[in-house]
């Protein structure tokens, strides 16, 4: 969003001495900034269309106590490994489409700003 200064790249006249302009420094870096800029205006672009959340989410209870531990005081495991396996789960699948609608008023005066030219 840097183009007050660099729109494009300084002219060198002659044609011999454009070829070696192009490996410049300092022509490659306003060359650069320039590409920035272009970048930067199609993000901006893209922030204008709506965005998609998706979220998934799954969770697992272990237990050693057996479905008749009610009935059995018995039905039960003092092993951890039987404890911790997933007897019970839940899961929980989302989605979201959402469009910032007053993103288009704000992206527009930002593009507007970026594409300015000043008469230096």
């Amino acid at each position: 969003m840097d183009s007050i200064f660099n729109t494009i790249v300084p002219y060198i006249c002659g044609d011999t001495i454009q070829k070696r302009a192009a490996n410049h420094p300092l022509l490659t870096w306003h060359q650069r900034k320039i590409d920035e800029s272009e970048q930067s205006e199609k993000y901006m672009h893209s922030q204008k269309m709506p965005t998609v959340n998706i979220v998934g989410v799954i969770q697992g209870r272990g237990s050693g106590f057996d479905w008749n531990y009610i009935q059995d005081q018995t039905a039960y495991s003092s092993s951890y490994f039987k404890g911790t396996g997933i007897q019970r789960s839940n899961f929980l699948i989302g989605g979201t489409l959402s469009w910032n609608l007053t993103i288009s008023f704000v992206m527009r005066v930002k593009l507007k700003n970026n594409n300015f030219r000043p008469n230096l």
